[in-house]
């Protein structure tokens, strides 16, 4: 198989987005959830943020810096709700 087909496949793979959506959906639900809910929630978000951060890592020592605006900016997010959910 040629480079050529390789990285043409590569752009094609719908992937990432499908995990964002996914992502999207999954703190949508959450953002309805009781108080009580409170830890679960923050749990959920550690581990989505921890998720984020090696993406960014993994994009930034394989790819180019497109790729890891977005994941920086979301583990930024999820940062500030990780926080935010503490008290």
């Amino acid at each position: 198989m040629s480079s050529s087909r390789t990285i043409s496949r590569v752009q094609r793979s719908p992937t990432a987005s499908r995990a964002r959506v996914v992502e999207a959906v999954l703190f949508w639900q959450l953002a309805g959830a009781p108080a009580v809910a409170r830890p679960l929630v923050r749990s959920i978000a550690l581990l989505f943020l921890a998720f984020n951060l090696v993406h960014a890592l993994l994009a930034a020592k394989y790819f180019f810096i497109t790729p890891i605006i977005p994941d920086a900016l979301i583990a930024l997010c999820l940062a500030v709700a990780v926080v935010g959910l503490r008290g």
